[in-house]
């Protein structure tokens, strides 16, 4: 479903466009540093938890047209910050689905850098 471009970025070049939003979030989850070749549509927060990592949005458009948010499993944001660091660039937008979820929550002494980017979120 995604290509690897090199092995220090993942570049996601996606047949299935079903299949894009959860190939990213698992991308994203074992920490892997991200260039998004095209708009997403997710499901599920991206979780950051450990070393430091970067995504570029590369002018593309991470989204939710489902709910996300879940208080009972610590789910309100596009993006969770939830352990080391994470630096976003690229000119590109997060935009959480109306009356849903924050754009990007940081946790637990996480750390993110914002370069560039529009981000529009419920109450945020």
């Amino acid at each position: 479903m995604s290509k690897i471009e090199d092995y220090s970025t993942i570049t996601y070049k996606v047949v299935e466009e079903a299949n894009v939003g959860t190939a990213l979030v698992e991308a994203f989850a074992a920490g892997n540093d991200i260039k998004l070749t095209q708009n997403v549509t997710v499901s599920e927060p991206l979780v950051a938890t450990g070393r430091g990592q970067s995504l570029d949005l590369n002018g593309k458009t991470i989204n939710n047209t489902t709910d996300i948010w879940s208080e009972a499993d610590d789910k309100w944001s596009l993006i969770s910050v939830q352990g080391g660091s994470l630096t976003i660039s690229g000119e590109g937008t997060l935009s959480a689905k109306q009356n849903d979820c924050y754009a990007i929550d940081v946790r637990g002494g996480a750390t993110l850098t914002i370069e560039s980017g529009t981000y529009v979120g419920n109450i945020s």
